[in-house]
């Protein structure tokens, strides 16, 4: 509307206004990058976002991608969700592993043996529940079955 005067101090506002807009738009989608953020203030900041957006919420980036506030929060989330599942899943593996290789070394102590081919000692719990185990590269494939209830 504006952006053809020839005003060098209309000029120099509206460049200061722009880069004040450019400031909030950046401290604000630093802001919904924080995992702790809860719905609530997500909701009011990707609304401030779009209204931010001089051309709209699906603007592209030179990736081939979009800013579009909203899928960047649905992305944050996803990618924190999976960081926090890969941790858990990790923290119990390694506790797994210590449980076992304990629970072989008191067996092997006292002479107990493990079933043939097994990785598992056997245990009267782990002979009830655990029905098959294997291990891949990556990732570890467990089948349980769960006894009937004692009659």
């Amino acid at each position: 509307m504006y952006g053809d005067s020839d005003s060098e101090i209309f000029r120099a506002y509206l460049e200061a206004a722009e880069r004040g807009v450019g400031e909030l738009r950046r401290r604000l989608t630093d802001r919904l990058r924080d995992p702790e953020l809860l719905p609530e203030q997500q909701k009011r900041l990707v609304a401030n976002l779009v209204q931010l957006d001089s051309e709209g919420a699906s603007e592209t980036t030179g990736a081939g991608g979009t800013t579009d506030p909203a899928w960047e929060c649905v992305e944050n989330k996803q990618r924190h969700v999976m960081l926090a599942l890969d941790s858990c899943c990790r923290e119990h593996s390694e506790r797994h592993r210590r449980d076992l290789e304990a629970q072989a070394a008191v067996s092997a102590a006292s002479g107990a043996a493990t079933p043939a081919g097994s990785q598992f000692p056997a245990s009267p719990s782990s002979k009830n529940l655990l029905l098959a185990a294997e291990r891949d590269e990556d990732e570890v494939r467990v089948a349980f079955r769960i006894p009937p209830p004692p009659s």
